[in-house]
């Protein structure tokens, strides 16, 4: 799993690594309509963001996370 990925280079601190695996586990969960793994995803991608102090783009993954529920 391309997010499982990203969450192994998380926790070992590369956080490029991370983004870049959750960015292309997004594009992969859209492609395929799993709508739950692209939560998950997103919701990991915003975690890390966070974490790395890039506030205006968790912003943006958590309005996607909340357009996304909204669509349920």
């Amino acid at each position: 799993c391309i997010r499982l990925l990203g969450d192994i280079a998380a926790m070992g601190g590369r956080l490029k690594e991370a983004a870049d695996h959750y960015a292309r586990a997004v594009v992969e969960q859209v492609q395929t309509g799993d709508r739950k793994g692209l939560r998950t995803s997103l919701n990991h991608a915003a975690t890390l963001e966070e974490f790395s102090g890039d506030m205006e783009l968790a912003s943006e993954l958590r309005r996607m996370l909340n357009k996304l529920d909204a669509a349920a």
